[in-house]
């Protein structure tokens, strides 16, 4: 969805990217990467968590409408 956002111009990977403390757009591996995680025995003993892979975006407080 993103990427649809910022191929019509809705939107512009600064705005995003300044909303973001990493400074950068994650790649979708990194989605990935976390569910290979919590798949993992590694993560054995997590329940109930969500994992916000998002670069720091919630804890910045960025609102889910980057627009804005």
């Amino acid at each position: 969805m993103l990427q649809d956002y910022l191929e019509r111009g809705m939107i512009s990977e600064r705005e995003i990217v300044r909303h973001i403390p990493m400074s950068k757009l994650g790649p979708m591996d990194a989605v990935g990467d976390g569910a290979v995680f919590l798949a993992s025995p590694l993560a054995e003993y997590i329940t109930g968590h969500t994992l916000r892979i998002d670069g720091g975006w919630t804890a910045f407080g960025a609102s889910e409408d980057a627009s804005s």
